[in-house]
């Protein structure tokens, strides 16, 4: 919500029609963007089953890459239908204010991600999570299967915490299997951004 706020602030500040502001408001909403493409794969992937928890995340980056496509069809659209003037660059940047405010608007009513809830002491919260998320009762076996597994991992990394857990965290990274998928997603990123 505090990365949709900043860019919400941002796209008011792009519609004023000032330069400065314009500057300043790509600013925030390049901040905005980059704080939510940050969380929310993280809360995506925190709240999946185990077994589809690639997809969903994988999913999500599809619908950005979707949304980016929609975002310069619409400024196509704006330039060859419209006459140069401040409603043809207004359009833009004002749509940028409808997907800002239904995320605002819908994350209230979104669950704690059930992996914080359980780090944090609150097991019974993240079962009544997990129970909402999965259609399920909060006694069931793979809701109880789930939160034991949250548990032993955050009771892992917990114990592994300090230099050595981090060190351990590096070497597996740069491991024979991760390696190569670590550099490819990096170029891919990479090159994404280098071809405009």
């Amino acid at each position: 919500m505090a990365a949709m706020s900043i860019f919400l602030l941002g796209c008011v500040l792009e519609l004023i029609g000032n330069l400065p502001l314009l500057y300043t408001g790509r600013a925030f909403t390049g901040l905005g963007v980059g704080g939510s493409m940050v969380v929310l794969p993280i809360y995506i992937a925190e709240c999946s089953p185990t077994p589809i928890r690639g997809r969903l995340v994988g999913i999500f980056e599809v619908m950005v890459q979707v949304a980016i496509v929609i975002a310069f069809w619409v400024n196509y659209g704006v330039q060859q239908n419209l006459p140069p003037n401040d409603t043809q660059w207004r359009i833009p940047f004002a749509l940028q204010i409808i997907p800002a405010v239904f995320c605002i608007i819908s994350m209230p009513f979104m669950i704690e991600s059930p992996r914080w809830l359980i780090s944090n002491g609150h097991t019974a919260e993240a079962r009544k999570a997990l129970s909402w998320v999965r259609h399920l009762p909060e006694d069931h076996d793979f809701i109880n299967l789930e939160v034991n597994e949250i548990q032993a991992i955050a009771t892992l990394e917990l114990e592994d915490g300090g230099d050595q857990g981090q060190r351990r965290l590096w070497r597996e990274l740069f491991s024979p299997g991760v390696r190569n998928r670590v550099v490819l997603s990096l170029l891919l990123m990479l090159l994404q951004q280098l071809t405009g």
